[in-house]
């Protein structure tokens, strides 16, 4: 069960690292970004991978672009703070500017979706709806494994669990050491 959690957490690691990194080259936890399964499962090609990781480049852009905003606003509030300002206006508008930037966060992903649905010929695109559904029903198949009442999908790679500890004198080794409750 435990098992079945850290690999939950760790795909969901993996994607929020890869949504972070700026180039195709990149690396996500030690390794490039390749979206091996979705490439496997729609067949496709490596111009077609690239063209969609460009598309995710742009989107996460447009977002770098509304944070250096907020950024740049931020540091001329702070800077009129320090220089003990008493001028109301100027720190309000500084405020009220920044909190509208910040409400254009996260950037919507519509946009991007249409050039990059575009990307796939019309048998890959009918093949999404699949993959919408297979995330609709992921949670019930993993609570059916947590309960034994099906087998979890054999994966190629070997994943080291941390869990069962050795014991020393009979004691359990923690990896962490134990709150004091």
């Amino acid at each position: 069960m435990h098992g079945k959690r850290y690999l939950i957490a760790l795909f969901c690691g993996l994607g929020l690292a890869a949504a972070q990194q700026t180039d195709p080259g990149t690396t996500v936890i030690g390794r490039p970004f390749e979206p091996a399964a979705l490439k496997q499962y729609l067949a496709l090609t490596d111009a077609q991978v690239r063209a969609l990781q460009q598309l995710q480049d742009d989107h996460r852009q447009a977002e770098r672009k509304v944070y250096e905003q907020i950024r740049e606003k931020d540091m001329q509030l702070q800077q009129l703070l320090r220089a003990g300002s008493s001028d109301a206006f100027a720190i309000g508008q500084l405020m009220v500017e920044i909190n509208n930037l910040r409400r254009q966060l996260p950037i919507s992903r519509e946009p991007f979706r249409a050039p990059a649905l575009a990307v796939l010929t019309e048998p890959q695109q009918a093949k999404l709806s699949d993959l919408t559904e297979a995330l609709r029903i992921a949670p019930a198949g993993h609570q059916a494994v947590d309960l034994n009442l099906i087998d979890s999908p054999q994966r190629d790679e070997v994943w080291i669990q941390p869990y069962p500890m050795p014991r020393v004198d009979g004691a359990e080794i923690l990896p962490f050491p134990a709150r004091e409750q």
